[in-house]
């Protein structure tokens, strides 16, 4: 069952998934999950965008981030992307303020138009979270959000600024036509912050490729070394591209390197000693965070009592619908994607 009527409103029944990657990341105080581990959310995560390409969907999530991705088992890597209440078809783009800001493309900050590419820089951003346990981007508001990136992946190219009519928010324009970063503006609205120059925060340096990993946790430890950090770090940079027309697409991002190393989903491996060392450091991190799965399980639990108080009719549901076709996502075969859009079961008692 999918979906039934109740009293003349309109319920959806949702699979039961566990917490989402941003509850991991809390629960490993913020250290981030291992380099295995990251490639194979990756993996699942480039699928569920490939899915969403096809011709027959052209669908933008619009809202990519960890809250958005919850694993299907506490103890399993298998995950699924939800909430599309913000999605859109290519063709059918009706709102500018979308994303969530740590995870905002910069053309979408530029508020020019914005294809199914905004995903893949979303996701470039996930990925180093997912590893470092910190946002690479963590802006306090629009135009530190654009300096953020600006000193980790230099300046924008003045073609893709020119065709912005909001490039006045982030930059000011030299003599010689040359643009410049607004700082000044940036330090009055917050003095205690402080920004290197652009491309001098280098990624390299953040993802620790020569020194063992973030702040060196990985030193020494299987599947980190800095040919396996060069590798991650070059997909990063290719969904990190400031045009959105030469962002890594989804379909050859997964025949990227860095996730040719993961086998395919249910085929037989025969797993060297380092490997088998990593996927036990992978379960031994998702294990650490079966209390906060437990406690997720037993409030979904109570949301099941509530609502077989609703089939006896002591409650009624309100559901707030989402922005986007649920009617082409729910069913849909991609094994990464929710049955349908995350919503928000708001209970009221019954005063009739």
């Amino acid at each position: 069952m999918t979906h039934f009527t109740f009293r003349g409103h309109l319920c959806l029944v949702f699979e039961l998934l566990s917490y989402n990657l941003y509850d991991l990341l809390r629960n490993t105080n913020f250290r981030g999950v291992s380099l295995h581990l990251t490639r194979k959310f990756t993996q699942q995560l480039c699928s569920a965008l490939e899915f969403l390409s096809r011709p027959d969907l052209q669908i933008i999530h619009c809202d990519l981030k960890p809250e958005n991705i919850l694993l299907v088992n506490p103890k399993r890597s298998a995950i699924k992307l939800v909430d599309f209440g913000s999605s859109c078809h290519v063709n059918e783009k009706v709102y500018q303020y979308i994303q969530s800001r740590f995870y905002r493309s910069p053309d979408v900050l530029l508020g020019l138009d914005y294809t199914m590419s905004i995903d893949i820089w979303s996701l470039g951003c996930i990925l180093v979270e997912l590893h470092t346990g910190e946002p690479l981007f963590a802006g306090q508001n629009e135009l530190a959000q654009m300096l953020k990136i600006i000193e980790v992946l230099g300046p924008l190219p003045p073609h893709v600024i020119e065709q912005s009519r909001r490039w006045p928010v982030f930059f000011e324009r030299e003599p010689n036509g040359s643009f410049i970063p607004k700082y000044q503006a940036a330090k009055e609205n917050n003095a205690k912050v402080t920004y290197k120059a652009p491309g001098t925060r280098k990624l390299s340096d953040i993802l620790g490729v020569n020194s063992g990993g973030p702040m060196g946790r990985r030193l020494q430890e299987p599947g980190h070394s800095p040919a396996d950090y060069a590798i991650f770090m070059d997909l990063v940079l290719q969904m990190l591209t400031y045009d959105p027309d030469k962002r890594i697409r989804p379909t050859k991002a997964l025949a990227h390197p860095f996730l040719r190393r993961t086998p395919v989903v249910g085929a037989p491996v025969s797993a060297p000693s380092a490997l088998l060392k990593q996927q036990q450091q992978q379960q031994s991190t998702l294990a650490s965070v079966t209390a906060a799965a437990t406690a997720a399980t037993a409030a979904s639990n109570r949301h099941a009592n509530n609502l077989a108080h609703i089939m006896s009719g002591s409650a009624v549901v309100n559901l707030g619908h989402a922005r986007q076709p649920v009617n082409q996502l729910i069913g849909a075969p991609s094994e990464y994607i929710g049955n349908s859009v995350c919503m928000c079961l708001v209970y009221a008692y019954d005063l009739l």
